[in-house]
């Protein structure tokens, strides 16, 4: 059994994703480099607004609330986060679902997007010594409240 300890962490995937684009033998590798790193980021992400008492589904919906909070965070830089993260979702989904998207099946554009959640990975690491963070979070808890917020 597992304790909470050694529960497996956002970056992990990111490894995982940087390691197959090592090994880099094909198609799947690149959509499977891609998939992971867009997991990391979005887990890294939902971690950190969870953190601060801010409710994010673990569901699909999650995605979006995730997404939505960040853009609607009032903040340049986390709105972009949020942008970017959405940019990364779309690539995951041509990824894992839409195989005629042959455009995600090579190894620049797997490092692109790879090299992407690790920005916006470090782009959130300082999140919770944000001065503005006390404004982000009531922007993030208004938004959330509103009709548009809570779906």
């Amino acid at each position: 059994m597992f304790s909470n300890v050694d529960a497996m962490k956002p970056t992990e995937f990111l490894s995982f994703a940087q390691k197959t684009l090592c090994r880099g033998q094909g198609p799947a590798d690149s959509r499977s480099a891609i998939s992971r790193a867009y997991y990391s980021a979005f887990l890294y992400c939902r971690e950190k607004l969870e953190s601060h008492g801010l409710a994010i589904p673990h569901s699909a919906k999650g995605h979006q609330q995730v997404q939505s909070s960040l853009l609607n965070s009032g903040s340049v830089k986390y709105q972009a986060i949020g942008s970017k993260l959405g940019a990364l979702q779309t690539k995951r989904i041509h990824s894992d679902y839409e195989l005629s998207k042959a455009d995600v099946e090579n190894l620049p554009t797997a490092k692109l997007h790879v090299d992407l959640a690790e920005q916006l990975i470090g782009e959130m690491s300082d999140f919770d010594s944000d001065p503005d963070l006390p404004s982000v979070l009531t922007a993030i808890r208004r938004h959330q409240s509103s009709p548009t917020g809570a779906r």
